[in-house]
């Protein structure tokens, strides 16, 4: 819904600012990048030596850390800042529940270990390293969970009945908009 609201209050400001009107046919995200921090400084070197199969850290090519686990939506391009971007998805709600289990191994080699120990233990151990896929990857401690591991998102947490989650994902939301509004102008462009 962002994407569309965003492509009519385009058109809009055209049409009143400029005179030009344009008329939206077929509209489609085909993808979207998130901006995010982690507020701390990252160690690259030693997050790629921890998830080598997964991710990639050349200094003398790129200055940051290209980070792809598998079944997330996103991958993390991430400096030694801690800022980062995170491409790949089409829609906001997966690119947030990713990020939400990326952003413990994230903190976990950065120099916040105080953030990351506050983080609930199903986002912990959401990314934590596993068996190697590559030669030339360091050994790492094999984790074997007793049942099967169902990976969680920020808001999924069963035991989670005072509402935790919700105040922790309000993080990422935007109230800078009336909803009321917002969907009066998506109507009347026929969306």
């Amino acid at each position: 819904m962002e994407a569309r609201l965003s492509i009519m209050r385009a058109a809009r400001q055209l049409a009143l600012e400029a005179d030009v009107h344009i008329h939206v046919r077929r509209f489609q995200v085909i993808n979207q990048v998130g901006a995010a921090s982690i507020d701390a400084r990252l160690d690259c070197d030693a997050f790629a030596k921890t998830h080598s199969a997964t991710s990639h850290y050349d200094r003398a090519s790129f200055v940051g850390l290209a980070w792809r686990p598998p079944q997330e939506s996103i991958c993390c391009e991430i400096y030694s800042t801690g800022k980062a971007n995170l491409p790949g998805s089409t829609r906001q709600r997966s690119m947030l529940s990713s990020y939400a289990r990326m952003l413990p191994e994230l903190l976990r080699h950065s120099n916040r270990p105080d953030v990351y120990a506050n983080l609930p233990q199903h986002l912990k151990e959401a990314h934590l390293p596993r068996e190697v896929e590559r030669d030339d990857a360091p050994l790492v401690q094999v984790v074997t969970p007793t049942k099967p591991q169902q990976i969680l998102a920020l808001w999924d947490d069963k035991e989670d009945a005072a509402g935790d989650a919700a105040e922790a994902l309000s993080m990422f939301a935007s109230t800078d908009c009336s909803l009321d509004a917002d969907l009066a102008l998506l109507e009347g462009a026929g969306f």
